[in-house]
């Protein structure tokens, strides 16, 4: 993953469930502090779309909760990165 400021930061996990189509389960680690994350996503039907729900547990500390927060719904996130991807 490539962060805001140019740095470079590996991320490991392992899917600790996948129940297709409902959900995903997978534990996140990242190699600037080697500290694991476990990580829902659920998806359900809504009308004629997937409604997408993401999780992120087992911080330990607000602000770094805040932080990846940010870098999941934050302008330039994950999700907006997501919403380019899924509109090709």
């Amino acid at each position: 993953m490539e962060m805001p400021d140019g740095r470079q930061i590996q991320i490991t996990g392992v899917y600790r469930e996948i129940d297709r189509p409902h959900q995903l389960i997978l534990t996140w680690t990242g190699d600037y502090d080697h500290r694991e994350t476990l990580i829902t996503v659920t998806f359900e039907p809504n009308d004629n779309t997937t409604l997408m729900t993401l999780r992120q547990e087992g911080f330990v500390a607000s602000e770094l909760r805040d932080g990846y927060d940010k870098g999941w719904t934050g302008a330039g996130g994950s999700f907006d990165k997501l919403e380019t991807v899924l509109a090709k």
